[in-house]
């Protein structure tokens, strides 16, 4: 039977029940919950309309912090900008060889009235952004170093934001390098005993020249004559290895493959005559420049190749540094003889100088402090001065077997330095045992030795005698035993070079010595320690070589060390620091 269900006044829906009933869901239950989705509904249409103002809200609340942000921005690139103002105005003055820029702060304005000393200079072409600057300390003349520093100041909408650094500059000099020439050549001065095949006054007339220079008995107008000068000509072969930036005034003379692991410059004018190597030559292939099959320097640097450099001029004398001397610091004359404790203290032998207990001691042997200014100076006597009953011997010396000459102004040093010294001397220094630093050059440490000569700096030839193992304090020893000379030293040779005295009359027997420099090295000729087989490449008399550089150069100086001559400033250092009270400045620009 079929069954005919009408649609009853008030019921909405039905279903059928589990019994065949059906179960009546009234109108009024609907109708509550249709109520709910209605409240739903507006609560989701009201947050709809509320979001654009949440959001509003949000960005509006979040512009100080932006804006924040951009001001911080802006106040480090007012600082760069203050950088570069200074700079520029140190290099300018260089170049117009005014008076040194460096001597000038908000308390002694220089001639251009440098308004960044005394106010806020205002970014060029940046709208709220200044700089401010002033020098900071004294030790300029004693460091080589300017220390400033910088403000910078944004107020690019609110809040305004402050920043300040401290930069150090310094001239590019010559301890930015691990090897440093004038001459690519071996010391004229030397070519009697260098097997060159010239006699001294031969190897200044024919050979004494960079690449550069003119030289009327050269064939080409300019440079070494090459007919004559191959064996004064300093070459760098396969095997050696410099760990540490070259720079050279003069064309580099290359065989084989020598590897560059810093970078390598040079001042060269001249080019080689081969496009390929401009600032490098085989004088050894025919013809020259093709350069010989299996030349192949290596540079590991970026970029793999020789880069031009200006030229940095070396000063004359180291005669400045006897004025320094003269004033907190120790002069000697004659033969002086230093031995360095690690305790910060020195002994002198100074049989020709006059009684002084500051700097020579009151007995012998005496440990005294190091000079105050950390300089010592060695002078030749005045003409006259030396007495008739002249010292024939001083304490620790050596000088090539017999007595020195008397009144010659000769330093000898050997020990372990804790502390800053530069030592000059009127005519050569002579290590005469181990140079360590107590603080063995690491990171953080501060122990730094300037070696300067007028004439050469040497390691002494009896130096397996005079040196001693109590002066290796950073673990040399074994491997490098007390006939392996060990240098932590920036070192000088203003007329002449580095070498060791009298190489020549050290024939290898066995196993040849071997030297360790941890420094620098800059001199007028290149170094000389030996002489090699140029067929088979073996040391014939000598030491070999091992030399790296001391990276605290870069910021560390010894005491009152010499620049090069015109030498530009360059940035050394850079350091974000705490603003300094606002009294302790201008007033800023509103």
């Amino acid at each position: 039977m079929s069954i005919s269900i009408k649609r009853l006044p008030g019921i909405r829906s039905w279903r059928r029940c589990p019994h065949g009933l059906l179960h009546l869901r009234e109108r009024g239950e609907v109708k509550d919950q249709r109520g709910d989705a209605i409240i739903l509904v507006l609560i989701a249409a009201v947050f709809i309309l509320m979001l654009p103002l949440i959001l509003v809200s949000t960005a509006v609340s979040a512009l100080p912090a932006a804006q924040s942000d951009t001001n911080y921005n802006r106040a480090m690139a007012a600082i760069d900008a203050g950088v570069s103002d200074y700079l520029n105005r140190l290099n300018q003055a260089s170049v117009d060889q005014a008076p040194n820029y460096w001597q000038y702060s908000s308390s002694n304005l220089p001639p251009d009235s440098n308004a960044a000393f005394t106010g806020w200079v205002p970014v060029p072409g940046s709208p709220n952004e200044y700089f401010h600057y002033n020098t900071v300390g004294a030790a300029t003349s004693k460091t080589g170093d300017v220390v400033l520093d910088v403000n910078g100041y944004s107020n690019t909408g609110s809040p305004a934001v402050e920043r300040t650094a401290r930069v150090t500059f310094r001239t590019d000099g010559f301890l930015d390098y691990l090897l440093l020439t004038d001459k690519s050549l071996v010391d004229p001065a030397l070519a009697n005993v260098d097997n060159s095949g010239l006699s001294v006054s031969q190897a200044e007339k024919y050979c004494n020249y960079r690449w550069d220079q003119a030289n009327p008995y050269s064939s080409t107008g300019y440079g070494p004559n090459m007919s004559k000068c191959s064996g004064v000509l300093n070459y760098y072969v396969s095997g050696q290895v410099f760990n540490g930036p070259v720079l050279s005034n003069d064309l580099y003379y290359l065989n084989g493959a020598p590897t560059f692991n810093s970078p390598i410059y040079s001042a060269n004018t001249q080019p080689s005559g081969n496009p390929a190597s401009p600032f490098w030559t085989d004088p050894t292939c025919s013809p020259s420049p093709s350069p010989c099959p299996g030349d192949g320097p290596v540079f590991n640097s970026s970029p793999s190749s020789i880069q031009s450099h200006a030229i940095l001029t070396f000063p004359a004398t180291d005669s400045s540094l006897k004025t320094i001397a003269q004033t907190s610091g120790c002069l000697y004359e004659g033969p002086t003889s230093i031995q360095l404790y690690s305790d910060g203290k020195m002994s002198v032998s100074s049989p020709e100088s006059a009684p002084n207990s500051a700097c020579i001691g009151a007995t012998p042997h005496a440990q005294i402090s190091l000079p105050p200014n950390g300089v010592i100076y060695v002078e030749n006597a005045p003409s006259g001065s030396i007495p008739v009953d002249c010292p024939v011997t001083i304490e620790h010396y050596d000088y090539g077997g017999s007595n020195p000459p008397c009144g010659t102004g000769d330093a000898f040093i050997k020990g372990a330095l804790s502390g800053q010294l530069t030592v000059a001397a009127d005519n050569n220094v002579y290590i005469t045992g181990d140079l360590e630093y107590v603080g063995c050059a690491k990171s953080g440490t501060s122990d730094v030795l300037g070696l300067i000569a007028n004439g050469f700096v040497y390691v002494s030839r009896y130096f397996v005698i005079t040196n001693s193992a109590a002066y290796d304090i950073c673990g040399a020893a074994p491997s490098h035993p007390l006939h392996d000379p060990v240098i932590y030293a920036a070192m000088l040779a203003l007329q002449h070079s580095f070498a060791v005295d009298k190489f020549w009359s050290d024939k290898v027997n066995g196993t040849p010595y071997e030297i360790y420099i941890n420094g620098s090295l800059a001199g007028e000729y290149a170094d000389i320690e030996g002489t090699f087989n140029s067929s088979t490449g073996n040391i014939i008399d000598g030491y070999l070589t091992n030399y790296s550089y001391d990276n605290r150069l870069q910021y560390l100086s010894p005491p009152y060390f010499l620049s090069g001559v015109g030498s530009a400033w360059k940035q050394a250092n850079f350091a974000e620091i705490f603003n300094p009270a606002a009294a302790t400045l201008p007033n800023v620009p509103s």
